[in-house]
């Protein structure tokens, strides 16, 4: 069963182009989608079906400029708790969360990585301590996806046709990717071309039609 933080991630992906070409001030500013019934905000893991848009619903657009670097991780610890651990790498972070996407990619038997199964349960599994804070895991997989250094699409679901499962992948193409991780050779080496002795085949051709 679908969670409404899944759809307000896929919410959040899919305004952030339509906004910022209506308003190019809002470039670099996050968009954070949040739900809301009868005045409360519900919960990401609650279930999508629990959400009646007829009965008092709402979706907030909320927009969050990013904190500067290594400190932005602080807003997601535990409130009034100070940690005495000193603030996260950013970079460091991002590299940890497409190290681990490029693991689950590489699993011999399946076709495709499915974003809740990765954020929820290989994420905190593989990572370091970081991912063991659920709201921490969102918002490095949100950052990711806004950025585009993760990739989303939709493949469909065969327990449940009505909701298809949201899968992600890294988005080896980036520059971001390739400064994090080193360039792709899963791809295969590319294309050389190898000299070959005599005149060119151009001429022969030329030569033949004489």
């Amino acid at each position: 069963m679908s969670e409404l933080r899944d759809a307000q991630i896929d919410l959040e992906q899919s305004l952030l182009g339509p906004i910022t070409d209506a308003f190019p001030q809002a470039r670099g500013i996050n968009i954070e989608v949040e739900i809301w019934q009868d005045n409360r905000r519900k919960r990401g893991d609650a279930a999508i079906e629990s959400w009646q848009p007829a009965r008092d619903g709402e979706i907030r657009i909320r927009f969050a400029v990013p904190a500067r670097s290594g400190s932005w991780s602080r807003d997601y610890d535990a409130p009034g708790v100070e940690s005495a651990d000193p603030p996260l790498d950013p970079e460091d972070l991002r590299r940890d969360l497409l190290e681990s996407l490029e693991i689950a990619e590489r699993r011999p038997g399946f076709d495709f990585v499915a974003l809740k199964w990765f954020r929820d349960l290989f994420l905190p599994a593989e990572c370091p301590d970081w991912a063991e804070s659920r709201a921490l895991r969102d918002r490095a997989v949100r950052s990711a996806i806004e950025d585009g250094v993760i990739l989303t699409n939709k493949v469909p679901n065969p327990k449940n046709p009505a909701f298809p499962v949201t899968a992600i992948r890294v988005n080896r193409a980036h520059p971001e990717v390739i400064g994090l991780l080193g360039e792709d050779d899963s791809v295969g080496p590319r294309f050389r071309p190898v000299p070959i002795r005599g005149e060119p085949l151009s001429k022969t051709v030329l030569d033949e039609r004489r």
